[in-house]
């Protein structure tokens, strides 16, 4: 669903969400109403509950990436946007059902400590916050279901004097800056990345063969920061031309091309899609140029409360496309 699909258009201002709400009742339509909000938004729907009265009080909240309403809010400290979400007191639901594929668990040392603290702590585990577990989907049911994709390991092993001096000179060649967060180590880890989106191997490459032999065409690279990613993704880009330059035209056969590109929350949507799209259209069969997508994306980043009834399903992993199982 893109935003012009959406029935009204999105808005954070109350009395527009309000006018919205009641314009629908007057809709001779039949049909269920859905409310989509951020959690950093939730307070405008909290007041516009209060504006309309109890009949806008939702029969299920469904909390998606649930493991982000979970932590610790200290006595005399507001609650965060994620934490309020259980408060059926800020927003009404009959009930809520909470979603995630990596649950949030404190430790009952940390559990302990907060209490002496009299700190209100979320933890998915706390049956009174977030109900009874009701459903867990494991990554081994789900791929023998063909619900997700199966994965497989392969280990980087990258010889000192794979690092030519062609290679050395690029990165010297670079901003000082770059050079800072970048070392030869790490272009030696980068050059493996290169041999292994090619499933080129100098132990074994009949076993990648046979198991699946097309190269790979996408990966991505999570950084500690914006500024790591941004230099890693430059050095990689020259570093890499470097290197396929070093090779005899005998050792380029069956080397992909790769190109990687800077990702990072401060993007707008648009601007993030454009780098990174949904598939490739290969080319060739194997000088194609593939991508990799360096990305540093940022997170999102008391007394007692009777809480309506709860549930938490757990599930995680990645869609095969279409029907395909891999």
């Amino acid at each position: 669903m893109t935003i012009e699909e959406l029935a009204f258009p999105a808005s954070t201002s109350v009395e527009q969400i309000k006018q919205q709400y009641l314009a629908l009742q007057h809709d001779k339509r039949k049909g269920m109403l859905v409310v989509f909000s951020t959690y950093q938004s939730i307070e405008r729907i909290a007041a516009a509950q209060a504006a309309i009265g109890d009949e806008l009080t939702f029969d299920l909240i469904v909390c998606d990436e649930a493991h982000r309403t979970t932590g610790v809010t200290l006595k005399g400290m507001d609650e965060s946007a994620f934490v309020r979400v259980h408060d059926n007191g800020f927003i009404r639901g009959r009930k809520r059902m909470y979603m995630t594929a990596t649950p949030r668990l404190y430790k009952d040392a940390d559990q302990k400590r907060a209490r002496e603290q009299e700190a209100y702590l979320c933890s998915m585990d706390d049956a009174e916050i977030y109900g009874d577990e009701f459903y867990r989907l494991g990554f081994g049911e789900a791929v023998d279901k063909s619900l997700l994709s199966d994965y497989k390991v392969l280990i980087l092993n990258v010889e000192p004097g794979d690092v030519n001096t062609e290679v050395q000179a690029a990165l010297s060649g670079l901003d000082a800056a770059v050079q800072k967060e970048v070392d030869t180590d790490d272009m030696a880890k980068l050059i493996g990345v290169i041999n292994a989106l090619s499933k080129r191997s100098r132990y074994d490459n009949r076993l990648l063969r046979e198991i699946d032999p097309q190269p790979m065409h996408r990966a991505v690279a999570f950084c500690q920061n914006i500024k790591v990613s941004k230099a890693i993704t430059a050095a990689f880009n020259a570093c890499a031309e470097s290197y396929y330059k070093s090779l005899t035209p005998a050792e380029r056969e069956g080397l992909v091309r790769v190109e990687a590109r800077h990702v990072d929350g401060s993007m707008g949507a648009a601007s993030r899609e454009e780098h990174t799209p949904a598939g490739l259209q290969l080319r060739g069969e194997r000088q194609e140029r593939h991508r990799m997508d360096y990305g540093a994306l940022l997170r999102q980043g008391g007394q007692k409360k009777r809480y309506p009834q709860r549930c938490q399903p757990v599930g995680t992993g990645a869609r095969p496309a279409g029907n395909e199982r891999r």
